[in-house]
């Protein structure tokens, strides 16, 4: 019914106001006619005019001037498009209020409008998007970088429902059936938003979000994600910032994104044209530390309002206390989110500066400095980019800093009592009297945050105050180590109060695996389960790196761990779950390394550690995917496959039952007998956590690669070694970009095997007689004298990598060189030393042939040598 009403309301409308010119003439005429015929006007103006020729002169005057702006206003189109605005605006408002739905399509019809060629283009294209039928679940996805006019865009897209008559159809579908999200703001709640869509609370509605890049993965892969894959809405539109650099969450909810929205539904929004050649006006033209959008806002200002481009341009100078006070509060309000609430800031200011304080937004707002919120009457935006230009002009200005301290103060105390831990972490940085709250907020926050947001957040208050670096030293260097910087994570690490941060080490040691030899620089008290816990597996760990294999003690602790959960969570979730999934993990990578073939043992630790596997499948996103490669396809790889091979040992069924039927259910002990089918299944669940792994930007997914590549040279037939030289060549390169060595090696060890494998391939078996390569063999030996270089150039001896060498060096070595007999002896005595079970049994494998191999015990041996890496 409404809709109805609404629909042949916007009809009367549109005709009545488009004619609205006709209308008051005729208004005016007939007044004047009436005057005319009652009261005799004209011959009472007669008289009076004749008593004074002085006053029939102003008369005319005045009459000429009066009818001349009242013509002006009726015929300018200009007036009657603001008219029309304003009717329409109130009119809809009392029409649309009569439902409960909420609608705010009247809030922005007084906006003014700025056509821009790129923002039409776009309206266009999404609302053909829109009224496609053929669509089933309509997901458009607008970038552009900020102050590209995304969100105009879409307050542009509301209006337009309203008054364009071809989008009646549509509007009649969205008839108090838009919500507008926008992530920035501090009172948006994702997983409310997702429980109500769980509950159909939006069911056929346009969905709305604005600044997705402000979530965190957690939050974007566990509630927005679902809310884009379930069907139940009329359609959703996203709005994103374009990324400045490729890291951080948000590239990673970039990447999903992309791979769920059609190409023809990702639209690209281009900068709005600013030359930053032109001078600027007034005082600003000094000014060299503009961007773009500073630039822009400033020849805005310049061109609205002079006497507010000099209040602005002299903000924090002193030169008018009382603007730069008030000022200073939506300044420090929109610091963060980009938006501020006006029933919060009138929490900020004393009850006689609230006037002061309204008329300056009702200023700004005119000015275009701020603009309203759609959906809140109480919200405004200001650019985040110019809430940051004008916070940083009182860096260090002593004038102003208690007033910033004391705003800052009611700021944190007014988010700790909303409990919203991002904002009162921030504010707590500015006030400088909550410093002990911010650090034990940061340990919350890290949890579930976007970390390249709050490190661009944190760098801002370090320009502000360079202080901050020192007392936030080791939060900087965590949100540096989570977003890929490195370098800069470890020189922030140095800083830290060792003494005070008992954790410092093994953060710097996982960044740098050298820092093992400075362990006794560091005075380490262990006062907690965490640390003792945290110092147990990094001793495990470089013990690994360094080929060493402690399973014995890796079972103690992933058996340990399991039964202290609780107490590891307690010192701090986010570092307690990175510390639980290596332990998990490296059980797994320990066994395999170790090669042992006792899977009773493994069934049974696997087992013990189920309080563990449920607590990080239902902590983290990645943890099935990691699962399904530690636990599925490298177990195929690394044991079954190697088994049947070397061992002549098939599966048993209480492996297959306890390891592989959730994910074979259709199979049985049968389906792994061949070596090719055992190939195809390992690669098959490699490939497809490979391509999980990359759709959420995680660069692990190229290891998953590694080890796939690696297990299908075992294959029988391969047809081509082009993908396999290919993925070399960008294993090689990773391993450069990340400039760590043991990549480095990894990648000449790869391609020593691939080599070794296509030398002996059958197809170069020509009349019973091996064609000889001698390219090919001298590439092989300079990957040798190449990947014992790199070895030398770690910081610590890795004894099974050089162990690994030497023996298929060996092997090569006695077949070029067409040697009688193969030296193992003192392979076998390292094997034995280490406990090397894996390369054991290869040794055995050739003493039971009298250390003579034949080709295709050579080709046997490379083909199905796995490489497990440390």
């Amino acid at each position: 019914m409404l809709k109805n009403k609404v629909a042949y309301f916007n009809k009367i409308i549109e005709f009545v106001i488009d004619k609205i010119n006709i209308f008051l003439f005729l208004t005016i005429f007939i007044v004047l006619s009436f005057f005319y015929y009652y009261f005799d006007l004209f011959k009472h103006l007669s008289f009076i005019m004749k008593q004074a020729t002085f006053i029939q002169d102003i008369f005319s005057q005045l009459l000429i001037f009066f009818c001349s702006v009242a013509l002006s206003f009726l015929f300018n189109r200009h007036h009657i498009v603001k008219f029309k605005y304003f009717i329409k605006t109130h009119l809809y408002s009392y029409l649309l209020k009569q439902t409960d739905s909420y609608n705010f399509i009247n809030r922005f019809y007084s906006y003014n409008r700025i056509h821009q060629t790129t923002q039409d283009e776009v309206l266009e294209i999404l609302v053909n998007n829109l009224v496609k039928k053929s669509v089933e679940r309509k997901c458009i996805w607008i970038e552009g970088e900020s102050f590209s006019g995304k969100t105009s865009m879409i307050l542009h897209f509301f209006r337009d429902l309203i008054e364009i008559n071809n989008y009646e159809e549509l509007f009649n579908a969205l008839s108090n059936r838009i919500y507008y999200f926008d992530l920035a703001r501090d009172d948006n709640n994702i997983q409310n938003i997702y429980s109500k869509h769980v509950n159909n609370y939006y069911s056929n509605c346009l969905l709305i979000f604005d600044n997705l890049q402000k979530m965190s993965y957690i939050d974007f892969y566990s509630t927005f994600i679902p809310i884009v894959k379930e069907n139940k809405d009329f359609g959703i539109i996203v709005l994103m910032r374009t990324l400045e650099d490729d890291i951080g969450d948000s590239l990673k909810i970039k990447h999903i994104f992309s791979n769920l929205v059609d190409d023809d539904q990702h639209i690209i929004m281009n900068s709005l044209i600013v030359n930053n050649n032109l001078p600027l006006k007034g005082h600003y033209s000094n000014d060299r530390k503009m961007n773009r959008i500073i630039n822009y806002h400033v020849m805005s200002i310049s061109n609205s309002d002079s006497k507010l481009q000099n209040l602005l341009f002299n903000f924090g100078r002193g030169e008018d206390n009382e603007f730069d006070e008030t000022f200073l509060i939506i300044v420090l309000a929109s610091l963060f989110t980009g938006s501020f609430d006006y029933n919060l800031l009138k929490k900020l200011v004393n009850g006689k500066k609230q006037k002061n304080l309204k008329k300056l937004i009702i200023r700004l707002l005119k000015s275009g400095v701020i603009t309203k919120s759609p959906n809140s009457e109480n919200y405004y935006y200001l650019n985040e980019n110019i809430a940051d230009y004008y916070f940083l002009k009182l860096s260090n200005n002593e004038q102003y800093s208690l007033s910033v301290k004391r705003i800052s103060d009611k700021l944190y105390e007014y988010y700790n009592q909303k409990n919203n831990k991002q904002l009162s972490f921030f504010y707590g940085i500015i006030s400088e009297n909550y410093k002990e709250e911010s650090h034990q907020l940061f340990n919350t926050i890290a949890i579930n945050v976007n970390f390249k947001e709050l490190l661009k957040k944190l760098e801002l208050l370090i320009c502000f105050r360079s202080n901050i670096q020192n007392e936030y030293c080791k939060e900087l260097g965590i949100l540096c180590d989570r977003t890929g910087r490195l370098n800069k994570a470890k020189k922030l690490y140095l800083r830290c109060d060792i003494n005070s941060n008992n954790d410092i080490f093994y953060r710097l040691l996982q960044i740098d695996h050298s820092y093992i030899k400075k362990k006794k620089d560091f005075k380490i008290e262990f006062t907690s389960t965490y640390l003792c816990i945290l110092d147990e597996y990094w001793t495990i760990h470089m013990d690994m790196h360094q080929g060493i294999f402690q399973l014995k003690k890796m079972e103690e602790l992933v058996n340990k761990t399991s039964k202290q959960i609780e107490d590891l969570i307690s010192y701090n979730l986010y570092d307690a779950c990175h510390l639980m999934r290596r332990i998990y993990f490296d059980y797994f990578r320990i066994y395999y390394l170790s090669g042992n073939s006792e899977y009773n043992s493994l069934i049974s630790v696997c087992d013990d550690m189920m309080p563990l596997k449920y607590f990080l499948k239902n902590n983290l996103s990645e943890f099935e995917n990691y699962y399904q490669k530690f636990a599925i396809g490298l177990f195929l790889g690394y044991c079954i496959l190697y088994d049947i091979v070397f061992r002549k040992k098939y599966m048993q069924d209480s492996v297959f039952d306890n390891i592989l039927f959730p994910y074979f259910s259709d199979k049985n002990v049968n389906s792994f007998y061949d070596t090719d089918d055992v190939i195809n299944f390992s690669t098959e669940i490699l490939l497809n956590v490979c391509n999980n792994l990359y759709n959420i930007a995680d660069k692990t997914y190229i290891f998953v690669k590694y080890h796939m590549f690696s297990i299908k040279l075992g294959l029988d037939k391969i047809k081509s070694y082009n993908e396999y030289e290919a993925f070399v060549e960008e294993y090689s390169n990773f391993a450069t970009n990340e400039k760590v060595i043991e990549y480095k090696i990894y990648a000449i060890l790869l391609r020593i095997k691939i080599n070794l494998v296509k030398l002996f391939d059958p197809q170069n078996i020509v009349d019973d007689s091996f064609e000889k390569n001698e390219a090919l063999e001298e590439n092989i030996k300079k990957d040798f004298i190449q990947i014992k270089d790199r070895l030398i150039e770690m910081t610590y001896n890795n004894k099974y990598e050089i162990f690994r060498v030497e023996l298929l060096e060996s092997l090569f070595q006695y077949f070029i060189q067409k040697l009688k007999q193969i030296d193992i002896k003192a392979l076998i005595e390292t094997a034995e030393t280490n406990g090397y079970k894996r390369e054991l049994v290869i040794l055995q494998y050739i003493s039971e042939r009298n250390n003579s191999l034949s080709f295709n015990d050579l080709r046997k041996i490379f083909k199905f040598y796995p490489l497990v890496t440390q």
